[in-house]
């Protein structure tokens, strides 16, 4: 009787151990982010890699840098204001995003425009943080970065999107981990649109602190 009691108790106290392995091996991470054009994006003749393009991104003070090298290692967030749009909602969001991760360095907002854009803007930043920057690039970088790098709903994107969005070009938002990898498009107009973007950055810092 005594033998067979401790048995049970085992058997007991193993299941979860042998559910968690099945789990482990197994099971699906429904929280697990998709990665966009891992290999290649078809709407450009050369596919470029982020670490190839070599032009320099300006901020409003004149410094320069690469844009790998502002992305790496960060959980960046991409946005591509155009002056003449009411930014006032979108500034809104924004704002919101990044008081949720005040206390995250890793965490940062890039408002990245094309030349004609940038008087607009000039001596402001789009938005007033420690972690948000401000770039101004030429129309032909502009183009490569948001058509061939990120693949964004522009004039010159035909086809379904993968990320099944149709989107002004605008107020999206795009969100880029620290190995420089797409990992979701956001419109910047929609409240819960942005909960989801808190949401899915909550979850590629869960796997930073693995």
């Amino acid at each position: 009787m005594k033998i067979s009691k401790i048995l049970i108790l085992f058997v007991v106290l193993s299941l979860p151990v042998i559910l968690y392995l099945l789990l482990t091996f197994y099971g699906k991470n429904e929280f697990d982010l998709p990665k966009y054009f891992i290999d290649r994006n078809e709407q450009c003749t050369d596919f470029v890699q982020i670490s190839e393009i070599e032009d320099s991104l300006h901020t409003v003070n004149g410094k320069r840098f690469k844009l790998h090298e502002v992305l790496k290692e960060n959980i960046n967030v991409l946005h591509f204001p155009e002056s003449g749009v009411d930014n006032q909602p979108l500034q809104n969001e924004l704002k919101r995003l990044l008081d949720t991760f005040s206390d995250q360095e890793k965490i940062e907002l890039h408002t990245i425009l094309v030349a004609k854009d940038s008087s607009y803007f000039q001596g402001n930043k789009f938005i007033n943080s420690e972690n948000a920057y401000q770039y101004h690039v030429s129309s032909d970088f502009y183009d490569l970065l948001t058509t061939c790098y990120l693949a964004l709903p522009t004039k010159n994107w035909v086809g379904d999107h993968p990320a099944e969005m149709k989107l002004d070009l605008s107020k999206i938002l795009v969100l880029i981990d620290g190995d420089m990898q797409i990992r979701g498009y956001y419109d910047g107009l929609e409240t819960k649109d942005v909960d989801r973007l808190i949401l899915e950055i909550r979850i590629l810092l869960s796997k930073k602190g693995n």
